[in-house]
């Protein structure tokens, strides 16, 4: 054991330089991800940024639409000699259907790209129709009720019905530019349609087929939304803001009213060119020239994050055009120069200590695991702490009675319907502790637990809950959980397997459970108490893996998966 010390010293010293909780975004040091040219990126001015289905992320960019499977880069581009290239070079945003292929909006006018293939359909200009979309700036896209695909361009807003070949155009209601220069486009959780660029912002009416300007509020001189409007976003309430080069907005859905933003006072006005709303409801803010402003809405405040020519783990660029979450909670983020990428998952560590100290025993934590009442308990060096919530004062609750051995616990499981924790301590044996007398016992054995060690798992019984299965190192232990009593079922008592040793397992349907043994797996019978053994067979590649199984899941379509020592098996 102290040659692990060292492990454990690296990973509090990781926890102490890590990332801390959104609420302290004022004190936090954020670490970004740099993708660039020098890392194999074929052009560094990033517009939009999107994760497909299958988890590729693409990048629309000034030279193209890029493909990153996170080793490589697949770039799309114009070519004049293949007509299933795209037609322009400059891509600005893209959007995925649900059938997997791709609407592109580029400078050159709209494309359909077939996931498939990864070729393009250029929607070309026609002469013969008015207000044709032609070769126009398509510069942003939405997708409404029925499949309809909507278009924010330079020259107006068009939308493409589901299967139709040509576009149409909306005019605007009187009182307005024809068509006015628009930058984005937006529909609203009640299916309401927003469109806005040069010339402020404009809601789509329905009854009259036609964009209804909204000038500014008379009672808010500072609310200038006939300027040029780069964003709208709505967040998971319900407000809609947008960006100008005077600072970010909020509008009245209902009303059409607008005003500044209710932003923390301490926040910089800038001027903003990307927005997004991340899956915490809090705002990135991407600034022309000032960098990021990222704005925490459940404890409201800010945090500038800048360009810095020293800061090799900072943002690219202080221009910033757009922003991305991925499912792993990745925050990408689109710059002038290139790509950042960051964890927001990693800024969830907080550093907790027992005792005070970085050396003290009880902070070499081995284990943790939250019981039922929302306690958390943590298996130390110096013995069992436990503590009623996160960041809530820790004791020590059953200390090792020699200090010269490690305590180490195999398995915990939450008992809800005797309100209890199970948990075995390594040669010391299975106990419980009773949340309602606050006590802990030491569950008797035949043989004497001492004997015989558990291997990482406590399970209940799916089919009948009065019983728990212990996998040991002497064999399968059926214990009643109120009387006691326990059965033992021995592998090579039922089949050829090398040892007695049970290790991971996991239960499925019909009364049977699959069973790790000394190499290979088995399917074990709780009905008849047999095990069916599947030896390891090196040579064998549909055969149980030949390396140590570390854990076992299922899937709902049925599927074991095995982690193993030389990957996942299936």
């Amino acid at each position: 054991m102290p040659g692990q010390m060292p492990l454990y010293r690296l990973l509090l010293g990781l926890l102490l330089t890590g990332l801390s909780l959104p609420g302290y975004a004022q004190t936090e040091t954020l670490y970004f991800d740099r993708i660039t040219l020098e890392d194999g990126l074929p052009q560094g001015h990033i517009f939009d940024i999107h994760e497909d289905r299958e988890g590729f992320v693409w990048f629309a960019t000034g030279h193209g639409l890029i493909k990153y499977d996170g080793y490589r880069f697949v770039n799309h581009a114009y070519n004049p000699e293949d007509s299933t290239a795209l037609s322009s070079n400059r891509v600005l945003s893209m959007l995925e259907r649900a059938d997997g292929n791709f609407w592109v909006a580029t400078t050159g006018g709209l494309h359909l790209m077939d996931r498939i293939r990864e070729e393009f359909t250029v929607f070309l200009p026609d002469s013969s129709i008015e207000n044709s979309l032609g070769g126009k700036d398509v510069r942003e896209l939405a997708l409404g009720a029925g499949d309809t695909l909507w278009m924010a361009t330079n020259g107006g807003l068009y939308f493409l019905p589901p299967g139709a070949k040509r576009t149409f155009s909306i005019p605007t209601c009187s009182g307005a530019e024809d068509r006015p220069s628009l930058h984005t486009v937006l529909i609203d959780r009640r299916g309401q349609l927003w469109a806005a660029g040069r010339g402020g912002i404009f809601r789509y009416d329905p009854a009259s087929g036609c964009l209804i300007a909204f000038p500014p509020d008379p009672e808010d001189p500072e609310a200038k939304v006939n300027q040029l409007v780069r964003e709208l976003k709505e967040d998971q309430e319900g407000h809609i803001y947008f960006t100008t080069f005077d600072g970010l907005y909020e509008l009245d859905p209902l009303s059409g009213r607008s005003r500044r933003a209710p932003v923390p006072d301490d926040m910089p006005r800038i001027r903003v060119v990307g927005l997004y709303v991340d899956h915490e409801n809090s705002l990135w803010i991407g600034s022309y020239d000032e960098g990021i402003i990222y704005w925490n809405r459940r404890n409201n405040t800010t945090q500038v994050f800048a360009y810095a020519p020293d800061a090799p783990y900072g943002l690219c660029n202080n221009r910033v055009y757009c922003f991305h979450q991925d499912r792993f909670r990745n925050m990408w983020i689109g710059t002038f120069n290139g790509i950042n990428r960051i964890n927001l998952w990693q800024r969830k560590f907080h550093f907790y200590q027992n005792a005070g100290g970085i050396d003290n025993f009880s902070n070499y934590v081995l284990r943790v695991h939250e019981d039922q009442h929302g306690g958390f308990w943590s298996n130390t060096m110096e013995g069992l702490f436990y503590s009623p919530g996160i960041g809530q004062p820790s004791k020590l609750v059953y200390p090792m009675q020699d200090v010269r051995n490690t305590m180490v616990i195999s398995g915990f499981y939450n008992d809800l319907a005797g309100d209890k924790l199970w948990f075995w301590v390594e040669s010391r044996g299975l106990f419980t502790y009773d949340f309602g007398a606050r006590q802990f016992k030491l569950v008797t054995f035949d043989p004497a637990a001492s004997s015989f060690q558990l291997v990482d798992q406590i399970l209940p019984d799916d089919d009948h809950p009065d019983f728990l299965w212990l996998p040991t190192n002497v064999g399968l232990c059926r214990l009643h959980r109120t009387n006691l009593s326990t059965e033992w079922f021995y592998p090579q008592e039922s089949c050829e397997a090398p040892s007695n040793r049970t290790d991971q397992t996991i239960q499925m349907s019909g009364g049977r459970m699959w069973v790790e043994l000394t190499r290979g797996m088995s399917l074990f019978d709780k009905a008849s108490g047999r095990f069916t053994y599947f030896p390891s067979v090196a040579t064998d590649p549909k055969g149980p893996p030949n390396a140590g199984v570390l854990k076992i899941a299922k899937t709902e379509d049925r599927y074991v998966w095995l982690a193993t020592g030389h990957g996942l098996c299936r």
